[in-house]
């Protein structure tokens, strides 16, 4: 049975260890604690559990043509990237005090 965690109320507030939790995928946002702007997020799915899901939507960095007729997914992460990105999403996070980035370089360490 897969273990899907939501983290958004725990990341940038706890340490949060993806092995130590042993989850499957692990979801959460960049606008509550992290203090990043609206929209931004994170999703987190371990390797071997990746070849289980199906993107949203697939796109040139998601799939690649075998033939004119079909496709094979990102055997990684990559499969749940989007090619289009808007550019606010993807900004660099404004942090107001060392401790808010601290806290943050923590929770990336966790990951």
């Amino acid at each position: 049975m897969p273990y899907l965690v939501d983290g958004c109320q725990a990341l940038g507030q706890l340490v949060v260890d993806v092995e130590e939790i042993g989850c499957d995928a692990l979801t959460g946002t960049g606008r509550k604690w992290l203090r990043g702007p609206r929209g931004t997020g994170l999703l987190y799915v371990r390797s071997s559990f990746q070849h289980r899901c199906d993107p949203p939507g697939i796109d040139g960095t998601s799939a690649f043509w075998e033939s004119a007729s079909s496709y094979s997914l990102a055997p990684t992460a990559a499969r749940f990237e989007e090619f289009v990105t808007e550019v606010a999403r993807v900004a660099p996070h404004v942090y107001n005090t060392d401790e808010e980035f601290d806290r943050l370089l923590v929770v990336i360490d966790a990951l």
